[in-house]
């Protein structure tokens, strides 16, 4: 009986031990994220699985982590929120990850918070913007870039800065992160002593904004703050065009991928954006570009984008609170390294730092336009904090 006793003891503990490590083993450690790699925002999605491919094989090709072989777990939500729901429980409960790097949309993202909340992992997530993934602070779930509130914020406040007579309309989704851009941008019109003559919200997934655009037309506005994400844009630039509006366009970083930005074309000369990370041409993004070409397929390659090196930066991040753990892998080492980092550099944005608590980069931003007759992005500004 003493023998049972120890042996069901023996057997707790090691049940215990696992569930504070899973996704570890003597050989590798098992990460995972679910991205929208098909649907609407699959140009995002594809980009940063490259990101999150391109840092997993930088860092197997120098040893691994601890001598342990990193091993990706790539799932497509197709930016469907009960997708995203259900390859996040995959993940956990099936694949037992260790890590996860992402999690696609506002709403799937908001919709699994509290499940990895409470699963013996970590998350670094680099890809959604909503202020309400670290607010409150969670003690496992970090976020590095800068919130849909604060660039939107920005963005309102450069353009009105150059036209300060500007009459402003503001479009965005009918969710979530609609509610966050609206925040930030009227946020900027208060500080300016403004108010918004028209704020639309329209529908995910909607194709035809020719109705929003005459109300546009109809407000008198000569700035636009567009939070749409990629197709829709171009259905708004090209609205624009139609009624004849001579329209200051501020957009979400999605203008930032040549692919949004070839489809929207001329209409959107000129448009600026708030950003965090790198531009691709700039001496801070060619280090991981050449990663890129050593490691990555010629398909690949070409689909590299801002996105691209958004996820990388996470993922470095992580595997460097990783490698500080290499000893006792564990959940609450990583999370105790993650808040010891400070002015990590990693090319792809300017320095990322968190904090005792802190479970948000708060990245400096800068204002970007967009140069489409010289098929370049260009800043306007240099990279700062967001005071908001």
């Amino acid at each position: 009986m003493r023998e049972l006793l120890i042996g069901a003891a023996m057997a707790l503990a090691a049940s215990g031990a696992w569930a504070q490590q899973q996704g570890v083993s003597d050989t590798e450690i098992v990460i995972g994220e679910s991205d929208p790699l098909s649907g609407p925002a699959a140009s995002v999605g594809l980009a940063h699985a490259i990101g999150t491919k391109l840092a997993v094989a930088e860092v197997n090709a120098n040893g691994g982590i601890g001598g342990r072989t990193v091993r990706l777990i790539q799932e497509d939500d197709g930016y469907v929120p009960s997708r995203t729901v259900q390859t996040v429980r995959k993940l956990i409960d099936v694949d037992k990850v260790f890590a996860i790097l992402n999690t696609s949309s506002s709403a799937g993202s908001l919709g699994v918070v509290d499940m990895i909340d409470e699963a013996p992992v970590v998350m670094m997530n680099t890809f959604v913007n909503n202020t309400n993934l670290w607010t409150p602070p969670r003690d496992n779930i970090f976020s590095i870039g800068q919130g849909y509130p604060q660039l939107a914020f920005q963005t309102v406040k450069y353009i009105d800065s150059q036209d300060p007579n500007a009459v402003w309309a503001i479009i965005v989704q009918n969710d979530d992160f609609g509610d966050n851009l609206v925040e930030g941008a009227e946020r900027a019109l208060e500080q300016l002593g403004k108010d918004s003559a028209l704020t639309i919200r329209y529908n995910r997934g909607q194709k035809d904004f020719s109705a929003e655009m005459l109300r546009v037309k109809q407000a008198g506005a000569t700035a636009l703050f567009s939070g749409a994400i990629s197709t829709e844009n171009v259905s708004i630039a090209r609205e624009a065009v139609k009624f004849g509006l001579d329209i200051d366009f501020g957009m979400m970083w999605t203008i930032h991928l040549d692919a949004v930005r070839d489809l929207m074309g001329a209409p959107a000369q000129d448009a600026v954006f708030a950003e965090y990370t790198s531009v691709l041409d700039e001496s801070a993004a060619q280090p991981i570009l050449k990663l890129a070409d050593e490691f990555l397929s010629a398909d690949e390659r070409a689909a590299v984008n801002r996105t691209t090196l958004a996820a990388y930066a996470g993922a470095k991040v992580l595997f460097d609170a990783m490698a500080q753990c290499e000893a006792e892998l564990t959940q609450a080492c990583v999370i105790e390294k993650l808040e010891g980092a400070k002015d990590i550099e990693t090319g792809a944005m300017a320095p990322t730092t968190f904090g005792p608590g802190v479970r948000f980069s708060d990245q400096k931003v800068r204002i970007i336009r967009n140069d489409f007759a010289n098929t370049a992005f260009v800043p306007m500004t240099e990279f700062e904090a967001v005071d908001y």
